[in-house]
């Protein structure tokens, strides 16, 4: 073989890439990683719409409850429908309390914690963030809403009976908001440097807020 065929053939070598090189290792990682904050996004997303699609029904069945005691004085029918409201509340606890899971195992359970769940992050992602967040005022607007039913016409005695998972649901709703707070912060915090505008996902997290707020305050 002459030299030069061997000086082709070792050019042509060194011009494949090699799939273990410093800067394709660091390309693999770059697009494993945000496939991975990809998927913290579309989790909380999913998430929180999954936690409105469950709880409606529930909510429905509270309301319908509260007209049937309202229309009946039958002992057995008031019982029957209090049991109703004690176990849809309860379910709504539920909800919540797995839906925080998965949002908490997303962002600051997940590994490399927020600081490596946002690097990378899209305008897109943030629109997407922001309107996750607004479900999540319009869920929790929607239990305010079935508690102030549930408060105002019920006797103190039937309320009584209630109160206990009343207080359970309000008891979670801080530890749903904390890590939905603590990734709009870090988001907050990196807007500027990355050119990303973060309003949208700012009100949304301050209406959160808000409304967590009013329930724990009302009942």
């Amino acid at each position: 073989m002459r030299f030069s065929h061997v000086v082709m053939f070792a050019s042509m070598a060194l011009a494949i890439p090699n799939p273990l090189s410093s800067n394709n290792v660091d390309k693999r990682a770059t697009l494993e990683h945000l496939e991975k904050r990809a998927t913290v996004t579309e989790t909380i997303t999913q998430a929180i719409a999954n936690l409105q699609s469950t709880t409606a029904a529930n909510l429905q069945a509270i309301t319908t409850a509260v007209q049937t005691i309202r229309a009946n004085v039958d002992a057995g029918a008031v019982a029957s429908a209090t049991a109703a409201i004690n176990a849809n509340l309860a379910a709504i606890v539920t909800a919540i309390q797995q839906a925080t899971a998965t949002i908490v195992a997303a962002t600051t359970g997940a590994v490399g914690g927020l600081a490596a769940a946002i690097i990378g992050l899209t305008q897109g992602e943030v629109n997407q963030l922001a309107t996750a967040l607004q479900q999540a005022v319009t869920l929790l607007t929607n239990i305010r809403a079935t508690l102030t039913l549930v408060v105002t016409n019920l006797t103190p005695t039937v309320l009584a009976t209630v109160a206990a998972e009343i207080a359970a649901l309000q008891t979670v709703l801080t530890p749903f908001l904390a890590p939905l707070t603590a990734l709009v912060t870090a988001i907050q915090a990196v807007s500027i440097v990355v050119g990303l505008t973060v309003t949208g996902l700012t009100a949304a997290l301050t209406g959160l807020a808000g409304i967590v707020s009013s329930i724990l305050s009302s009942f």
